[in-house]
């Protein structure tokens, strides 16, 4: 019994002493310990959790790097790197950096099976075939086949509008309707139906936003993923509870479609559905319905993220008057659009509305967090300091983005005239377009970056013709934004008016 109670009385002081000895290893004898950046990052993930949760990950990112430098530690195995130099190496088009363990929080969970996705991928042979799979449907010049589903959904938005004009309208949804039945037209052959019933998809939307900042938050400290909502006991408690799925709905649409495609496969040729089937009968990937379920839902879900970005592009447009009168006169030299939509082909050679898009992308990137890579077994020198192999290295579009050495004193302003304005300076227009991130970089880059370019520069046109597009708030009244995996923003008091009126 005695032993027993002094058991009892040393366990806490050797666990403060296990503690106290851990928390210096990291500080003093760690491989990072030569590297600037606050002491708790160090020693815990927690640093950089309250970052993440803040919603304010960027800007505090932003202020690490401008006490301590350009390499910075934010985590006991995690370094930030704000120098453009980063990206040809840890970005580049070989596979050598793979990605982090944050992206697992992302599979899916389909039928018990969690979904190993394009996205999440950190094999780069499984990334490389599944990409494969539908890299010609979504190139330059496969994507032309998606021009009349993004026109007919483009065309379901205005008629919404009609009798809503000279209000003020909820356009966070009615964009995420939007591009939602896009994304669902191109790949399954038809929409989801949100502009007609915007109301039923309301709970998915709110509830994929939930899975991004869950995402964000439980990355930070991955293992506890296969605990929470990467186990299958941990779902079946929340569905016991009355907690669905918000995404069941999403898969139950995938799975109709697939079985709909066998009685229907003509119809269906230039979707994405019918792409993977075409590709099914010769690739071993494509085996079984859960690799095609795969593939439909990183597409459906990813493609319906362009709202962010059509959502930026109005703000900034109606919050700075002379960009959008500039805009809007190029849009009516190109020609009449009442009897024919615009074509993505002279969509391109708009110059003014290209770099409105990009200036939009560049200030405002859709993806928010660090795109966390891990350093090869070589480790990596960069601006002078060692990174040991199998360190989390990365750096996020914002970084990169708001680099005034690259982008100009003003680089924190909307102004797209500085991608005009670089056409005749082919160098400074080289740095420009090599630190340009929104997209990703490399073989990891976003395979709908040319789609999504697409459907923004559609619907600008469209809208900007048939209306005048107002800012209803105050006079000093701004957004709010938050960030998780995305840019979330809020309190968006937009008015469509008529021309006419």
């Amino acid at each position: 019994m005695a032993a027993c109670h002094e058991l009892l009385f040393r366990l806490p002081f050797t666990t403060l002493v296990l503690i106290t000895c851990f928390c210096a290893y990291r500080v003093l004898a760690h491989p990072l310990r030569h590297l600037s950046g606050p002491r708790l990052a160090r020693i815990s993930s927690l640093f950089r959790l309250r970052i993440v949760s803040s919603g304010y990950a960027p800007s505090r990112l932003a202020s690490l790097h401008a006490q301590y430098g350009e390499v910075v530690v934010i985590g006991p195995n995690h370094v930030s790197v704000s120098s453009p130099e980063v990206l040809p190496i840890v970005y580049g088009p070989k596979p050598q950096y793979r990605k982090s363990a944050f992206y697992r929080v992302f599979d899916p969970v389909y039928r018990g099976r969690s979904l190993d996705t394009l996205f999440t991928t950190r094999d780069p042979v499984h990334h490389k075939q599944l990409r494969s799979s539908v890299a010609g449907r979504f190139s330059s010049s496969g994507i032309r086949h998606f021009e009349p589903a993004v026109t007919k959904a483009i065309d379901d938005f205005v008629t919404a509008m009609l009798p809503r004009l000279g209000r003020v309208i909820e356009v966070e949804h009615w964009l995420d309707c939007l591009t939602f039945d896009i994304a669902t037209a191109t790949t399954f052959g038809q929409p989801w139906g949100a502009l007609k019933s915007p109301e039923t998809s309301r709970a998915m939307f709110n509830g994929l936003r939930l899975g991004f900042r869950y995402g964000a938050i439980v990355g930070q400290i991955p293992g506890l993923h296969p605990w929470l909502l990467g186990s299958p006991v941990f779902l079946h408690t929340l569905n016991t509870l009355g907690i669905s799925d918000p995404v069941s709905p999403l898969f139950t649409l995938i799975d109709e479609a697939l079985d709909r495609y066998d009685q229907d496969a003509q119809n269906l040729e230039n979707t994405v559905i019918g792409w993977l089937h075409k590709k099914g009968d010769h690739e071993s990937l494509l085996k079984d319905r859960t690799d095609f379920v795969n593939q439909l839902f990183c597409f459906a879900v990813v493609g319906g993220n362009v709202s962010i970005s059509l959502l930026t592009v109005l703000y900034c447009l109606v919050k700075h008057p002379r960009i959008y009168d500039r805009l809007k006169a190029e849009i009516k030299e190109s020609g009449p659009r009442e009897l024919r939509p615009l074509t993505y082909a002279e969509a391109l050679n708009m110059p003014y509305l290209q770099a409105v898009l990009k200036e939009a992308l560049r200030l405002y990137p859709p993806a928010s967090l660090p795109f966390e890579r891990i350093t090869p077994i070589s480790g990596l020198y960069i601006r002078g300091h060692f990174i040991p192999p199998r360190t989390v290295i990365s750096t996020s579009p914002q970084l990169m983005h708001l680099n005034t050495e690259i982008y100009g004193l003003d680089a924190n302003q909307f102004r797209p005239e500085r991608w005009i304005d670089a056409q005749g300076d082919t160098e400074r227009l080289q740095r420009m377009e090599k630190c340009f991130f929104a997209f990703g970089r490399g073989n990891r880059n976003c395979i709908g970056k040319s789609f999504a370019i697409m459907q923004m520069s559609i619907f600008l046109v469209t809208i900007l013709a048939k209306f005048d597009v107002q800012w209803a708030g105050g006079e000093d009244e701004e957004w709010a934004t938050s960030y998780s995996w995305v840019c979330e923003q809020t309190n968006i008091k937009l008015k469509f008016i008529h021309h006419s009126t």
